[in-house]
Parts: structure tokens; C-alpha cells; sequence
């Protein structure tokens, strides 16, 4: 079984070998097969842990998510939300 941090982690790094679509959420493209093969093509490259991480802003956008917004933008949807619950 694996857990949340094993699927972050699979998630933001690049690891060529074994490409996976990126989108939001994760969980939709990584079934515990793909999350094992790329676990154990790591361990035999000798490999874990060195793959470079993507770029957040590269992550297309999806519903309900938004990818690469500035931070003026997080605080304004923030704000938007608040007003919204305190109605």
C-alpha cells in the first residue's frame, strides 16, 4: 500500500523513463501498478531520489485546480471565499 507523501513525491519529479500525464488530481493517473513499476525502475537504476522536479507552472490546469497562479491571485480567491462563507 502507499501512501500520500510516496504519490507527491512520484508526482513532482521527472523520471523519464516511466512518463506519467500530470494532472489534478494525481491519484488519476497513478494506479498502485504504475506507483510500484516506477518504484522498482528506480531501485534498479539505483535512481531514487535524483529525478528533478517539474515545474509547478508547467502543470496544465484542470477543473477545480489552477496551475501556476501568482500569489496576488491565491489571495484574491482566498478573499472571494471568506466573503462567501461569512454570508
Amino acid at each position: 500500500m502507499y501512501h500520500i507523501t510516496e504519490l507527491l513525491y512520484l508526482d513532482s519529479t521527472n523520471y523519464t523513463k516511466l512518463p506519467v500525464p500530470r494532472t489534478r488530481p494525481a491519484i488519476k493517473q497513478w494506479s498502485s501498478h504504475l506507483m510500484s513499476q516506477r518504484h522498482d525502475m528506480e531501485l534498479k537504476d539505483e535512481y531514487f531520489g535524483m529525478s528533478e522536479l517539474f515545474d509547478e507552472s508547467e502543470l496544465p490546469e484542470t477543473e477545480g485546480f489552477v496551475a501556476g497562479c501568482s500569489s496576488s491571485y491565491k489571495k484574491d480567491l482566498l478573499k472571494n471565499l471568506e466573503e462567501k462563507l461569512a454570508q
